[in-house]
C-alpha cells in the first residue's frame, strides 16, 4: 500500500521475487540482506511524498516519486490489473513480465 491505496497484491514470495510497480520494487530494495547495513540497501526515492491528508483522487499516489511515471499518472489513478500468477498491480506501466530479483529475505 502507498498513501492508502493498494499498489500490488499477490503471494508474498512472488511479489518480492519480481515486484511489478516501482513502489513495490523500492520496498523490496529497502530490505537489507542479512549482514548488510540498512543504509547501503537501496538508494532513496527522489521527490516528495504526496499529502496523505489531501490525496489527489485523480492521480496515482506514487506520481512524482515514480521513476517511470508519465503524464497519465498525474491525471488517471491506475486500477488494480490482473497479472500472471494471481497477482494484481496498480500501475499504468508495469513491466511485462516482472523481472526476477535476487531473494534477499
Amino acid at each position: 500500500m502507498y498513501g492508502g491505496r493498494v499498489m500490488e497484491e499477490g503471494p508474498a514470495e512472488a511479489v518480492f521475487a519480481a515486484p511489478a510497480p516501482p513502489y513495490t520494487a523500492a520496498l523490496a530494495d529497502a530490505v537489507a540482506a542479512p549482514g548488510e547495513r540498512w543504509a547501503a540497501a537501496a538508494p532513496r526515492l527522489a521527490g516528495e511524498p504526496r499529502s496523505p491528508i489531501n490525496p489527489d483522487p485523480k492521480a496515482c499516489g506514487f506520481h512524482g516519486r515514480c521513476p517511470i511515471g508519465q503524464d497519465v499518472c498525474r491525471t488517471v489513478p491506475p486500477p488494480l490489473r490482473p497479472m500472471p500468477g494471481g497477482r494484481r498491480v496498480a500501475c499504468h506501466f508495469p513491466p511485462e513480465p516482472p523481472h526476477e530479483r535476487p531473494h534477499r529475505i
